[in-house]
């Protein structure tokens, strides 16, 4: 035991020390999590005390039921046959496994020291996003804002701008009028940041973050008649706004008209259509009266982009340049529309912009058009939604027919990939991923049996904040929950990292985020 050779403050900056490079490392390196994940483990076997332990561990339900998960994943490899992947698959989700039992057994921190710990991870955040914004505005030509995120996934990433709102509003409260004016400025910045990602659920998590901030402010300065008459105007407000959005993006369902039989443009060429593809782009059908042979010769004078090559977002710029055209309302697509495109538009289709409209707008806006775009699209490649809706069949395949006990953690990716080979899947290559559903991935990875015991310590966790009764605790704690519903949060180590971080801090002593007005 440590302890007996080192006295309790030498262990609490030990253990500060790891921390704080861990915090720091979640919004930069995989190497330093790991050798901080690693680093802390070790501390808390040399401070090895059975009773404080088994104490700790009984007073947190939850935690008996992770154990309990965490066994049942390691029991997964007796039967699996890619054991390569399984043991690959337990190392990147060893933050999430230790960090949560590092924080329960070491509870010789005090406050000021979580305080360090979220100190670090708030700079640690601020810095890398400041990288993210001049590296993306200053020294690249890409036109897609979910990019900007150079060191981690930008669905990670917004996941941990939304959590560091929270972290700033709750560390604002706890310093001196004068300091305020700091972390103001880092809640503003990061949701400027949010606003230019284009990460849906991280705008989703914001606005339930300002709904719970609000209502718990209401219910603590008056009673929760104020708070329902609230909720009841804010369900009105959330419907106009969104009302006036679907009107902004709306997709006007005009009948698609094909060209007439040997109907011709001005030059005398043929139009061709697709009638199995029913995109249309702002009311507009894309693929009919298309006349690829004059689209070609138009654009080779007034561009030096190779027309069928693939732009820095990955599209093709021919079908950008349809879904453009139609943009502008041209139902046709040939040599005399194509001279009425400015100088302009000819940037912004060499850019990858496929709608006109897109150009004069930014954040949600300009995500919602492009999912509205995707949705009226039949191909599901390069789509969020329509890609993910065949990640969710092949989950729930898998888990009907391997329902006890799963496929297994190792077997999971090639199970994917086998069942994408036999239905023969429209999906290319590079876009056959898995469920994007943490909870659909744990099921068909452990049947019922992991699955339900990952669920149960999720409702147990949840009950468990509830009853602290603490703002702070419960928004940080959806935040991460309803990332389980939207990705793979911990299929990633930089998502295990961050849920493994949290859930520790969470579970840290009682009133560890607790603030008296």
């Amino acid at each position: 035991m440590i302890s007996k050779y080192w006295s309790v403050e030498k262990v609490q900056v030990l253990l500060l020390i790891g921390l704080c490079f861990f915090a720091f490392g979640l919004s930069f390196s995989k190497i330093i999590l790991s050798l901080s994940t690693i680093y802390l483990s070790l501390i808390t076997l040399l401070e090895w005390d059975k009773k404080k332990y088994w104490n700790a561990f009984k007073s947190n339900a939850a935690f008996s039921i992770l154990l309990l998960f965490i066994s049942f994943h390691f029991l997964n490899y007796f039967w699996t046959d890619n054991t390569e992947f399984f043991w690959k698959d337990i190392n990147i989700k060893m933050s999430f496994y230790a960090l949560p039992f590092v924080f329960l057994f070491n509870q010789t921190l005090e406050k000021k020291h979580i305080h360090i710990v979220l100190y670090c991870f708030l700079s640690g955040l601020f810095l890398s996003s400041l990288i993210n914004f001049i590296h993306y505005f200053v020294y690249t030509s890409q036109t897609d804002f979910r990019e900007m995120s150079i060191f981690l996934s930008h669905i990670r990433f917004g996941l941990m701008m939304s959590i560091g709102v929270s972290v700033s509003i709750y560390l604002m409260f706890f310093n001196e009028k004068k300091h305020r004016i700091f972390f103001i400025f880092l809640i503003l910045w990061f949701l400027i940041y949010i606003y230019f990602s284009e990460v849906i659920s991280a705008y989703i998590s914001i606005l339930i973050s300002a709904v719970f901030y609000f209502c718990y402010y209401l219910h603590t300065k008056w009673n929760k008649k104020i708070v329902l008459l609230f909720l009841g105007f804010l369900l009105v407000l959330i419907t106009s706004i969104t009302f006036y959005y679907i009107q902004k993006i709306k997709v006007l369902e005009s009948k698609i008209i094909y060209p007439k039989t040997n109907e011709l443009t001005i030059k005398g060429n043929q139009y061709e259509s697709f009638p199995t593809n029913k995109t249309m782009v702002n009311g507009t059908p894309v693929y009919t009266y298309i006349c690829k042979k004059e689209l070609e010769e138009e654009w080779c004078k007034v561009s030096d982009q190779n027309l069928h090559a693939q732009n820095s977002n990955g599209y093709v710029t021919y079908y950008i340049l349809l879904q453009y055209m139609s943009s502008k309302g041209y139902l046709k697509k040939d040599a005399q529309h194509f001279k009425k495109l400015s100088k302009k538009d000819i940037k912004n289709i060499e850019k990858g912009i496929y709608n006109c409209c897109v150009d004069k707008s930014y954040g949600m806006i300009n995500r919602l058009q492009d999912i509205k775009r995707e949705w009226n699209d039949n191909d599901p490649n390069g789509k969020t939604i329509r890609q993910r809706i065949e990640y969710f069949k092949v989950a729930l395949h898998l888990f009907t027919n391997n329902w006890l006990i799963g496929v297994s953690s190792g077997d999971l990716e090639d199970e994917f990939n086998n069942y994408y080979k036999t239905v023969d899947s429209k999906l290319w290559s590079a876009n056959r991923l898995r469920t994007h559903n943490q909870f659909l991935t744990y099921f068909a990875s452990f049947g019922i049996i992991g699955g339900g015991l990952f669920l149960l310590f999720c409702v147990l966790f949840f009950n468990y904040i509830i009853k602290k009764k603490n703002i702070y605790y419960f928004i940080i704690l959806t935040l991460l929950i309803l990332s389980f519903m939207s990705e793979d949060t911990l299929e990633t180590q930089m998502g295990a990292s961050i849920t493994g971080f949290f859930i520790g801090i969470l579970s840290f002593k009682e009133r560890i985020m607790h603030y008296e007005n």
